[in-house]
């Protein structure tokens, strides 16, 4: 790469000024072999004995209120507001609850507490803008997209999944010229409610239709007169594993899409308020906030491999270790 010398400061008519590198690790392509990196997000360009590193994520988006928002992903450079909005999503009638982006980052599909799911399309197409889909009867808790298609899973805190089936790929939406920024979806009756803004009849436009409908089986606890609510889910794409919590502490693992239940576990009494895969889709971590637990679960060969809890009641007494590296702490409770 040649010889650099690196001056941090440099003195010049007795000003002290901050010296740094542009564009260190490459220019632009002008010839050699690319490469993405494992987690398909960043682009590897040579240009003679130099690399350049291109980051393409290009969105994300958060739920606020009613409204789902879209906007630019931050550079690495210092601007004045890094966070630039690309889209504004309208369409549910009360909180979203959960959101999650198709394989190839064309569409978003968002849950709400009005018991609808909607399907957005980041960009404007001539057969798609927006969808909602109805078919349950209370809030929605994990609304997901199949690897490497638009079928669709919703779930709700009755217990009740639906599969919804798309008529089309991904690859057969067809851009149209131009962009429109702000988004107001018009939902109608339950499972007819779409928004296409193309008239050409000679385009597929997209539909969904509900392919089967399932209801979580968990077991209920000594004394409980009504059926566990169903708290937190998450869908491991790559291996189709559906992995859900309920609030009697219970959590189960189906494989999709025909539902069927693989592995199952009870690890307390108190509400699973969060889950979290790894990468494999081998640990399954679990929050349950009733009690502080945090347990990360290996549901292959059944062992835990994290298992944290805080107290339930007062702190009574605290001691670090000789090496002062760990804290010991007693509570009421009778735990240490």
């Amino acid at each position: 790469m040649g010889e650099r010398v690196l001056k941090k400061h440099m003195l010049t008519d007795g000003h002290q000024k901050r010296m740094k590198f542009s564009n260190l690790l490459g220019a632009v392509y002008r010839r050699g072999n690319i490469e993405f990196l494992p987690d398909g997000d960043r682009l590897i360009s040579p240009v003679g004995n130099r690399v350049t590193v291109f980051d393409l994520k290009k969105f994300f988006a958060v739920t606020r209120d009613k409204v789902v928002l879209v906007f630019h992903t931050p550079g690495k450079s210092r601007e004045f507001n890094p966070f630039v909005l690309y889209r504004t999503f309208y369409g549910a009638f009360d909180d979203t609850t959960c959101i999650d982006w198709s394989s190839d980052s064309k569409l978003l599909v968002v849950g709400s507490k009005c018991m609808l799911t909607h399907v957005f399309a980041i960009k404007s197409y001539k057969n798609l803008l927006a969808y909602s889909m109805g078919g349950h009867i209370d809030a929605i808790v994990g609304a997901f997209f199949e690897h490497n298609s638009m079928d669709v899973y919703s779930a709700s805190r009755r217990g009740h999944l639906c599969v919804w089936k798309c008529n089309i790929n991904t690859g057969d939406l067809v851009p149209k010229p131009g962009n429109q920024e702000n988004v107001l979806l018009a939902v109608n009756e339950e499972d007819k409610a779409d928004v296409n803004l193309d008239s050409d009849d000679s385009l597929v436009k997209v539909s969904y239709k509900k392919l089967a409908r399932h209801v979580f089986k968990s077991s209920k606890s000594d004394g409980e007169s009504a059926a566990p609510e169903l708290t937190s889910c998450v869908y491991h794409k790559p291996t189709h594993i559906l992995f859900s919590g309920f609030d009697n502490g219970a959590f189960l693992l189906h494989e999709m899409p025909d539902f069927n239940l693989i592995h199952s576990l009870r690890i307390s009494d108190q509400s699973i308020a969060s889950i979290a895969v790894n990468k494999t889709g081998d640990w399954v971590a679990l929050g349950c906030r009733g009690m502080g637990q945090l347990l990360v679960w290996e549901w292959q060969s059944e062992s835990y491999i994290l298992k944290q809890q805080s107290h339930h009641n007062n702190m009574s007494c605290v001691a670090y270790s000789s090496d002062g590296h760990n804290l010991a702490t007693g509570g009421d409770d009778g735990k240490l």
